[in-house]
């Protein structure tokens, strides 16, 4: 067996090398040994350099499998220590550190009171802007929903009905429209959501005008996806239907049917969580604390649900989140299903978690496995049940391997071999967006269900979870059809792009060059951009990144152990710039990885309890929290463009670090100016009032901001 280890050198300020690997050649025997595999290094000059694990190894010499049952990991020792069989952690209520973490959990900053201008009386503007679909994964689309936000500048649009979309040939394109911003000063709208269905061929552009003006469209007279009827939520899309209750319990997906008849068998759908003594907690024993249609219209739905996994006791194991997207004239729904470790103890140990969907009567799983390169595609057709296990061999290393469990007991482990993103019975369709990619995943089939697995509940070991870690991920449930034409919404959505001048002109995303603009105006520094750029898009070590959770633990182009950078704002800006649609994937991944894994999810509150680790690239838990290190304009960005609620919510509830430090009159140079810009930002984008209170207060503390180097750009930026 061999044994290794690598080690990764880091400064506060991206400094950071990997050591080479050290390993050496041992042979186990039924009595225990113990085996020394160590490394040092010089220190760095950085008097916050620190050594961390980057990844070590277990694994047979032949490439065969092996189950490793423990490991003890020891770092700032020279002689290793007794081994011991407990689980790392800490007692329970000793999870925060440090005190102020503790009052950002527990405290509430901000009442909710808004100020924004009133706008009921006010007239919006006319005219007209270009809209371009673009579609990006070589695959015609026919009446695909599509949405986006549009920026307006101040003062020219101030009723969502005051838009229609028209086809360039004059024809009108039904939409549905929602307010995503306000401005508090005059009440205009910042970014309104357009939403509608669209045709493309494939890798291909279509152009529409959006018009705006007084009164141009009537309010929406048509029936909406989403009612409530005798405590009950009603969703009827025109071609599936089925019921939502949570007075005792969550009862979701209940009588699932369609207009020809077919029916679902009710109670199946369910969320659950283990722990390691294999208890299960699940949805069903409480009501979710939230519960609430988030959007509705004619055309798009969006039923949203927050609660704990209880046991029949009431103990809870983590939190989930739910976000249901219906849409009109579709038997497919978009679920966006993700989990909040708010357990009070620094580490959580869990088995696995996931959601249990219903399905009708199937017989057989088909799907696709392939190497990493896609030379060596392998087509699967099994009897159900079956389960499917992704694993990460080496972690963040890039090797895989797929794990069949069969209905005849037997385990198939394909070596090198990712799973696709689509799984089908001769009924239905599972589809997902870089399944492969997101941390150990696993889908189990049976007759007449599936369930998608978080985390594994065999084949891995018990993930142990940091205090405020979350994870998401989004896939297809097509449960009557197996058509693969609603996977396309998933794996390659269609993208939503206004004209890039009117972009820029909005102001909405700051003032900024285009990348043809650089390149007239600024060709030396356009050349620096470009080649950074493409050394981020090529760089193999970057693109197949693997790990913990969401995009994982080296998942996000910053530096391993600091999110001491705007990557996420930067990637958003270079594909406003360009309008490549890589840096919006890009983006998307860097923003979502930053929003579950960077943020400290501590508690569920209107307005707060969460913060932005210093200092936390991946699934550490820090506990610290500071000023000059707190990063959400990607978040808020991300929000305006794509109408992503949680993105909204998450950036909002950060505040907490900023009304909590807000009244520190000595801070200067990046900690103030940082505080005031968050805020300024936070104000525009919610007006509660709160927010603007605390800039005037902190604004008045009158102390300097840094002029040159390193902090004298960010008092430039803020």
């Amino acid at each position: 067996v061999e044994v290794g280890v690598e080690p990764i050198f880091s400064g506060d300020h991206g400094g950071t090398s990997s050591l080479s690997p050290v390993q050496t050649i041992v042979r186990p025997s039924l009595d225990w040994q113990r085996f020394q595999v160590s490394t040092t290094m010089e220190k760095m000059k950085d008097s916050y350099a620190t050594m961390s694990l980057y990844r070590c190894w277990i694994r047979t010499v032949d490439g065969s499998p092996i189950r490793v049952d423990g490991v003890q990991l020891e770092a700032g020792r020279t002689e290793a220590g007794a081994f011991s069989p407990e689980r790392a952690g800490m007692p329970e209520g000793e999870q925060f550190g440090r005190n102020d973490i503790a009052s950002i959990i527990n405290n509430v900053y901000v009442d909710g009171e808004k100020e924004i201008a009133n706008w009921a009386n006010k007239q919006s503007k006319s005219g007209h802007i270009q809209l371009t679909v673009r579609e990006t994964g070589n695959k015609v689309r026919s009446e695909e929903p599509v949405w986006g936000g549009i920026p307006f500048p101040p003062d020219t649009l101030y009723h969502p009905e005051d838009v229609s979309l028209t086809r360039l040939d004059g024809t009108s394109v039904p939409i549905q429209a929602e307010v995503l911003a306000r401005r508090p000063q005059d009440g205009s709208i910042s970014s309104l959501l357009v939403d509608f269905q669209t045709d493309s061929q494939a890798n291909a552009t279509t152009t529409y005008t959006l018009t705006y003006g007084p009164s141009l469209r009537k309010p929406d007279q048509v029936p909406m996806i989403a009612k409530e009827q005798d405590g009950n939520l009603l969703i009827d899309t025109g071609v599936l239907t089925t019921t939502f209750n949570h007075s005792a319990g969550l009862k979701f997906f209940q009588d699932l049917k369609t207009p020809t008849g077919q029916t679902l068998q009710s109670g199946v759908a369910e969320l659950f969580a283990t722990d390691l003594s294999e208890e299960r907690y699940n949805s069903k024993h409480n009501s979710p604390t939230h519960f609430s249609i988030e959007r509705n219209g004619p055309l798009h739905a969006i039923i949203y649900v927050y609660g704990k996994h209880t046991n029949s006791a009431g103990a809870f194991l983590l939190n989930y989140e739910l976000r249901l997207h219906f849409f009109a004239g579709k038997s497919y729904v978009l679920v966006e299903y993700g989990f909040e470790n708010q357990n009070p103890t620094f580490t959580t140990a869990v088995t696995s978690m996931g959601l249990t969907l219903p399905l009708p009567q199937s017989q057989n799983l088909s799907c696709t496995t392939r190497s990493k390169l896609g030379q060596d595609e392998r087509n699967h057709k099994l009897p159900l049940p079956v389960k499917l296990t992704q694993r990460h061999d080496l972690y963040s290393a890039g090797t895989y391997s797929t794990v069949f469990d069969q209905a005849d007991g037997s385990v198939d482990v394909q070596l090198n071999q990712l799973a696709s993103n689509r799984f089908r019975t001769e009924k239905s369709l599972l589809a997902f967006r870089d399944f492969a990619r997101l941390s150990p995943k696993a889908v189990r089939f049976t007759s007449d269900s599936v369930t998608i697995e978080m985390w594994p509940s065999a084949h891995v070991h018990a993930v142990d979870l940091p205090f405020g870690l979350a994870s998401q991920i989004s896939f297809l449930y097509q449960p009557f059809s197996d058509d693969e034409q609603g996977a396309n919404l998933v794996e390659s959505p269609l993208l939503l792009q206004p004209d890039m001048t009117w972009m820029s002109d909005s102001q909405v995303f700051t003032s900024y060059l285009s990348d043809a603009e650089t390149a007239v105006y600024a060709p030396r520094f356009h050349r620096q951009l470009t080649d950074y750029y493409a050394g981020l898009k090529d760089d193999i070590l970057i693109k197949d990144t693997t790990g913990g959770f969401y995009y994982g633990a080296f998942g996000s182009p910053w530096f391993w152990t600091s999110n001491e950078t705007e990557a996420n704002r930067c990637l958003w800006l270079q594909y406003l710039r360009t309008y490549d649609p890589y840096w919006y994937d890009r983006a998307m991944a860097a923003t979502r990885h930053f929003r579950e894994n960077v943020i400290l999810h501590g508690s569920k509150k209107d307005i707060g309890g969460r913060s932005v680790h210093v200092h936390g690239g991946g699934i550490q838990t820090t506990g610290n929290v500071h000023t000059g290190h707190y990063w959400i304009t990607g978040l808020i960005w991300q929000y305006l463009l794509t109408g992503d609620k949680r993105s909204l919510e998450v950036a909002v509830d950060t505040s907490s670090v900023l009304m909590e430090k807000h009244t520190i009159k000595s801070y200067k140079g990046r900690e103030r100016a940082r505080l005031l810009m968050h805020l300024a930002e936070l104000y525009e984008l919610t007006g509660y009032k709160a927010f603007k209170d605390a800039y005037l207060t902190h604004y008045d503390f009158g102390q300097p901001s840094s002029l040159s180097g390193y902090y004298g750009s960010i008092s430039l930026d803020c």
